[in-house]
C-alpha cells in the first residue's frame, strides 16, 4: 500500500509535467485522453499545465503523509493508515482531472467562438 501511495502521486506529476511541453501533442499512452482535451495540441498542453499545477500540492501532501505514516505506525495501524491515504488521493485527483478537462472545454468554446467571429456571413 505504501508504494502505491508514493508511486500514483510522482507518476501523475511526472505525465503531467511531460504533457505539458512545448513539444507534447496529444497521444494513446499518457495523460487525460478525453476528446475534449485531446481536441488540439494547445488544449492539451493547457489542461495537462492546469493539472500539473494542482498534482504537484497532492505529490506534496500524500507523499509526505504516506513517509509519516510509514516512520510513526506500526503493524495493522498503519496498513489502516496507507489504505485511508490511497482512498483520500483518489477524491482530489479526480478533481484535478475534472477541474483539467473544464479548462481545457472553455479554450475549445473560446476557440470557436473566435472562429465564428472571424468568418465573414454570405
Amino acid at each position: 500500500m505504501f508504494m502505491l501511495d508514493m508511486v500514483l502521486p510522482v507518476a501523475a506529476v511526472l505525465t503531467y509535467y511531460a504533457q505539458s511541453r512545448p513539444r507534447a501533442k496529444p497521444n494513446r499512452w499518457a495523460g487525460i485522453r478525453i476528446r475534449v482535451v485531446a481536441s488540439s495540441p494547445e488544449v492539451w498542453r493547457a489542461a495537462h499545465r492546469e493539472a500539473f499545477r494542482w498534482e504537484r500540492v497532492n505529490l506534496v501532501c500524500f507523499c509526505g503523509a504516506a513517509v509519516i505514516c510509514l516512520l510513526t505506525l506500526r503493524s495493522w495501524h498503519l496498513v489502516l493508515a496507507e489504505s485511508i491515504l490511497y482512498c483520500g488521493y483518489l477524491i482530489p485527483f479526480g478533481f484535478n482531472v475534472r477541474h483539467a478537462c473544464t479548462v481545457a472545454r472553455r479554450m475549445v468554446d473560446s476557440q470557436s467562438r473566435r472562429e465564428d467571429g472571424a468568418r465573414p456571413m454570405t
